[in-house]
C-alpha cells in the first residue's frame, strides 16, 4: 500500500512524500528492495548522492541480481567522485545485466574512460 502511495506521489512531482511512502513501506518490509531502489533515484535526481548510494546499497543486498540498482550505485558514486568505486559498480552491472542490453558498450567504454590514467593526475570529471 504504502509503495503505491509513493508511486503515486513520485508521478504527481512530489519527491518528499514519495519518500515518506516508501519508508513506510521499508518498515513494514525491510526486504522490499523496490522501494529502496525507487527512494535512492529520488535522492540521486535531486542532488544528494550520499543519500542515495545508501538506498543503492540496500536494494542491491536485498536483490544483488537486479541491474538497475547497481547502475545507480555507480551513478551516485560518480556523483561524489569515487570512480574506482564508480567502476567497480559497473563491472557489477556488467555481470548481471542482460547479455543484449544495449547499454552494455557504453557502459564498457565508460568502464576503460575511467580506469584511464588522467593526463593532469587529477581526477575525471564524469
Amino acid at each position: 500500500m504504502h509503495f503505491n502511495y509513493g508511486l503515486c506521489a513520485e508521478s504527481f512531482g512530489n519527491r518528499l512524500i514519495a519518500i515518506e511512502e516508501y519508508e513506510q513501506a521499508l518498515r513494514r518490509d525491510r526486504f522490499f528492495w523496490r522501494a529502496a531502489y525507487n527512494k535512492g533515484l529520488i535522492y540521486l535526481a535531486g542532488a544528494k548522492p550520499e543519500k542515495a548510494l545508501e538506498d543503492f546499497n540496500m536494494a542491491i543486498s536485498i536483490k544483488g541480481d537486479y541491474a538497475a540498482a547497481h547502475l545507480g550505485r555507480a551513478e551516485a558514486l560518480l556523483a561524489l567522485r569515487r570512480t574506482a568505486e564508480a567502476a567497480s559498480a559497473l563491472r557489477s552491472w556488467l555481470r548481471v545485466s542482460r547479455p543484449d542490453d544495449p547499454r552494455r558498450a557504453e557502459i564498457t567504454a565508460t568502464i576503460d574512460r575511467i580506469e584511464q590514467p588522467s593526463t593532469s593526475g587529477q581526477p575525471r570529471d564524469f
